[in-house]
């Protein structure tokens, strides 16, 4: 045997054939007893000629020394501010030997996106069937809380009650006779559970701390030693016998499975009858809760429970996920687990939300029924598969990337883990910072005004300045698709930018149908109108957070503008011809492969390998050694897209551009860093022979793209790639660098601040300002009019491309 897959058919008697025509000596049974014979007795096959088979590693060659140096300098910090994640994890890797892309990128992007993906239509169902309800009925603040109040609330009659009538603790079981009487004897015994918790809960600590001490664990402490630190935590708390009656009645029920005497349904039923909790229609009329209110209180109920009897969604019960947050809200433990004292017991409900709390994501204490559900739904989506993903790395760079590579490793582990909060969604501390200092403010004058920082002020400005100069503008859409076509093939080339021509077929061809189902799939990113976030982060986000006034208005004028633009569908037009591409012509290569036509160093030249990264290009030759081709194949076209199209939102960015203060200064600088780093690829990839084609091909586009524009009169500027690899700045930090020249500079230059400055604001003759959504397009209509005259300077002017200053080639004719 050779250990080479000889034949591959579609039926039997393709076999039969093979088999008849390979002289194999004997019989051979395919069903039954009835042997088939055979034409020609003779050994099987010659011994295969030597070379690589399909199902063994490929050697790759080294880094070239121009990669080297390139990967160290993308991988110190500065190189990490100006370089995106993707590619910063990668010379990372080359340089110190870690495995960041692979086990941290690699393995959270398609699960975010197919999480992601999920959510957002039931994001859309719940801001139709809850949000404009509440809004419809103009409601504050404090009347949106009462929904959710209404629906957490239940008398201890309603606990007692049996929950095949929609009565008890839990959607799943009624209270058991165990608990029950439990309950009963707490209460005969008058003692306050929150007083048994802090009791519990500081013995516990006590304890365990001095069998720190001893070295030893709390089973095998001296009995004097665990009698003498009790006996003063009851002084010191001042416990009755009757508490301490319930203290040893808690530690029982801690003792069992939660599934059978929950600690939590006794608690939540005591605390019911001490408090007087009122039903829901008691609590309804005390309140004189509206129709509105309790319409969205019972859409809210049925919306978690739609998504809980999802097969995938790891929630059996979504009243305890309820009564559960709530319980955790008001014991305010450390950690979830400690608000049921660490008791004992497997409950899926119970490890949701211990998960979605601990991650930081979850304000147990947010009572706005749009924003709790909203969190809900995102929470149920990312534990199907995001969250696995998410630990898995976050575990990598805990434990291996911060503790192998010494002061390296540690400044690797910091970038990775700001990776993976943007990615979750977790603001940065300096985002939460900011935030709080603005609450304590307004509150501390006196003024009752909600302002989120980074939704309101931040991104609005982002929005604002998008809609002045990217609104309504189709020759932006123009540019992109060129620049596309600019990148891949300088990549790939080929006679006639054969593969490039492809891509723009197949993307052409796949139609909105395909088209949707790779974006409800999560293949297909997007962008919005701040490029820190895809459209569909934006949505997501956004529900559960109504906005009003300016932001509002901002917002929708901003996404109509980047419709009306084309630049959205310029940009999954794109991104999806580029990915099918590259995914086709991988599982030809690899077809060609495993039938023995082409040896796996020819397949893997056709494919293009040599073009990308060692990390990519040992990910898929693992994945096509383990017989896995389509997902080599799959692999293979997401990578290629991110690397020639980009990815805005994902955390994507480079380090530090997702808090407010990047957001601003890096403004408008996502495109600059992907073009900055795909060149510097190209540049550094492959044989001398390849790098210098790359190059060639490079510079070709861009002559030719200078030179047809100065034939028309066109500026196309900004239409080349070189001038864009050179960010400086977003209009933020422009606009701050005029104000201080202004102010501050000499002569000339301060003389042009100020003339810039104006600029910013609308005049008769020009009305363009970066304030005014959809004025940039005003401005481009203007000055096409006034060179009606000359066809292609109107259309090129009215399409967004500026005109050259002087004559033109085409004005000599």
């Amino acid at each position: 045997a050779t250990g080479q897959e000889l034949f591959k058919g579609a039926t039997k008697e393709d076999a039969e054939r093979f088999i008849n025509d390979s002289g194999q000596d004997g019989t051979v049974v395919f069903d039954g007893n009835v042997p088939i014979d055979t034409d020609i007795p003779g050994n099987v096959m010659p011994p295969p000629p030597p070379g690589l088979r399909v199902n063994e590693p490929f050697d790759f060659p080294p880094n070239t020394k121009i990669g080297t140096v390139i990967d160290w300098l993308q991988s110190t910090r500065l190189g990490a501010v100006i370089t995106p994640f993707k590619d910063w994890a990668a010379a990372t890797d080359n340089h110190l030997g870690t495995r960041i892309l692979t086990e941290v990128f690699f393995k959270t992007q398609e699960p975010a996106g197919r999480s992601l993906a999920g959510a957002l239509p039931w994001l859309r169902t719940l801001q139709e069937r809850v949000e404009k309800v509440l809004v419809d009925a103009k409601l504050p603040k404090s009347e949106r809380e009462m929904v959710t109040h209404y629906i957490e609330t239940r008398s201890a009659e309603d606990l007692r009650g049996s929950h095949l009538k929609g009565k008890g603790p839990l959607k799943s079981r009624s209270m058991t006779e165990d608990e029950l009487a439990s309950a009963d004897l707490l209460l005969e015994l008058d003692v306050d559970t929150f007083r048994l918790y802090e009791y519990i809960k500081a013995r516990n600590t006590l304890l365990a701390a001095e069998a720190r001490i001893l070295k030893t664990n709390v089973e095998n402490l001296d009995p004097v030693i665990k009698k003498a630190i009790v006996d003063e935590i009851i002084a010191d708390k001042d416990m009755t016998p009757n508490e301490m009656a319930g203290v040893e009645l808690f530690d029982h029920i801690r003792a069992q499975d939660l599934n059978d005497l929950s600690l939590y349904v006794v608690s939540r039923l005591v605390e019911a009858e001490r408090g007087g909790a009122l039903s829901q229609a008691d609590f309804a009329a005390k309140n004189k809760m509206t129709a509105a209110q309790i319409k969205a209180a019972n859409e809210v109920v049925k919306l978690q429970d739609e998504i809980a009897a999802l097969p995938e969604v790891p929630i059996d019960d979504a009243q305890l996920v309820r009564g559960y947050m709530a319980h955790y809200a008001q014991h305010q433990t450390a950690s979830p687990e400690g608000s049921i004292l660490n008791q004992g017991g497997v409950s899926r409900d119970m490890s949701f939300v211990n998960a979605m709390i601990r991650s930081g994501e979850t304000n147990v204490y947010e009572m706005d029924p749009v924003a709790v559900t909203a969190r809900y739904i995102r929470n149920a989506f990312n534990s199907i598969e995001f969250n696995d993903a998410w630990n898995s790395a976050k575990r990598y760079v805990d434990t291996e990337l911060g503790g192998q590579f010494g002061r390296d490793g540690s400044v690797a582990s910091w970038i990775a883990k700001s990776y993976l909060s943007d990615l979750r969604g977790i603001p940065a501390a300096t985002t939460k910072y900011t935030q709080s200092g603005v609450e304590i403010f307004f509150k501390k004058m006196g003024w009752k005004i909600d302002l989120n920082v980074r939704r309101d002020v931040v991104n609005t400005y982002l929005a604002m300045t998008n809609a002045a100069f990217m609104g309504a503008r189709p020759g932006l859409a123009a540019r992109d698709l060129m620049q596309l076509t600019v990148f891949h093939y300088s990549r790939f080339g080929g006679v006639g930018g054969k593969r490039t021509m492809r891509a723009l077929t197949l993307a052409t061809k796949l139609g909105q149908e395909g088209t949707k189902q790779l974006r409800d799939a999560g293949e297909l990113p997007t962008i919005g109108v701040i490029e820190f976030e895809t459209a569909a982060q934006m949505e997501a986000s956004a529900i559960g957070k109504t906005m009003k006034g300016l932001p509002a208005m901002t917002r929708k004028v901003a996404e109509v503008g980047l419709t009306l633009s084309g630049q959205r569908n310029a940009y999954e037009f794109g991104y999806k011809g580029v990915m099918l591409e590259a995914r086709e012509t991988a599982l030809r290569e690899i077809n060609n492969l495993v039938d023995g036509k082409i040896t796996k160093e020819r397949a893997y030249k056709r494919i293009g390998l040599d073009t990308y990264n060692l990390q990519t290009k040992k990910a898929f030759d693992a994945f096509v050694t383990g017989g896995e081709y389509e997902r080599a194949a799959n692999f293979l076209g997401q990578q290629t897209a991110r690397e020639i199209m980009g990815v805005y939102g994902r955390a994507n960015h480079p380090w530090g551009w997702g808090s407010n203060t990047g957001r601003l200064v890096s403004h408008y600088g996502t495109w600059s860093s992907n073009a900055l780093a795909f060149t510097l690829a190209g540049a550094s990839r492959g044989t001398k022979a390849q790098r210098l084609a790359f190059m060639t091909r490079f510079a070709l586009t861009q002559a030719a793209l200078k030179i047809s524009g100065e034939a028309v009169g066109l500026n196309v500027h900004s239409w080349l790639v070189l001038p864009g690899l050179f960010f400086t700045g977003g209009p933020a930090v422009q606009t701050a660098d005029l104000i201080i020249t202004a102010l501050t500079g000499y002569g000339r230059d301060k003389d042009a601040a100020k003339k810039r400055l104006m600029q910013l604001l609308p005049a008769s003759n020009d009305p363009r300002s970066m304030f005014i959504p959809g004025s940039y397009v005003v401005g481009d209509w203007l000055k096409a009019i006034e060179n009606a005259d000359n066809p292609i300077e109107f259309f090129g002017r009215g399409f967004s491309i500026p005109l050259m200053k002087g004559r033109s080639w085409l004005d000599d004719f």
